[in-house]
């Protein structure tokens, strides 16, 4: 229940945000749009490609030229595990979107990195904070799964977004503290 009352608030933030500032007179005024595009790539790192062959380094090459058709003004990538893959996404997807973010929570030695979130944007992006959440169970918690807040200057004003990888499985009350954290997150800014 929390779960869709948070992608409420969030819908009804955006479409208030974003909607033509006269309806129904849009006949003089352009629309205010912002469009925006979430993307589970499943970009694992390569050792997990001997059992679940879903090749990341190939991958890599060939999504940026459907994004970049798309035209979406920020992309939200999640699981972007892969260092590799991560360098030719954002190689590829530079001339189109110079701002991105991610990686956060990242350890030394690992790949390990807030759930793989990665945000591209065509306009200037500023780090808000990013988080890890403090709960996970089984091979979630190979990642440092949380959420990276960031601050949007697109032409139409500024604005917040959040890029998140909850818990993949695990029982509700897992979930609930993962959607506390984040909406604490939320809260603090």
């Amino acid at each position: 229940m929390k779960y869709y009352s948070l992608l409420l608030l969030m819908s009804v933030a955006v479409s208030g945000m974003c909607g033509s500032p006269n309806p129904g007179k849009n006949d003089t005024m352009p629309t205010r749009e912002v469009s925006i595009m979430t993307y589970n790539i499943k970009m694992l790192p390569r050792g997990a490609n001997s059992f679940i062959h879903h090749f990341p380094l190939k991958r890599a090459r060939l999504i940026p030229e459907k994004l970049i058709a798309e035209g979406t003004d920020v992309i939200v990538f999640q699981e972007a595990f892969d260092g590799v893959a991560v360098r030719i996404l954002r190689k590829k997807l530079k001339e189109v979107y110079p701002y991105n973010m991610g990686f956060q929570n990242r350890k030394v030695v690992s790949y390990k990195r807030a759930g793989g979130v990665l945000i591209f944007s065509k306009y200037p992006l500023k780090e808000i904070e990013s988080i890890r959440y403090s709960q996970c169970k089984g091979i979630d918690c190979a990642g440092n799964k949380g959420a990276l807040l960031v601050e949007v200057a697109h032409p139409t004003g500024r604005f917040q977004l959040f890029g998140t990888h909850m818990q993949a499985g695990g029982g509700r009350e897992l979930k609930e503290s993962q959607y506390a954290e984040v909406g604490a997150l939320l809260r603090r800014h």
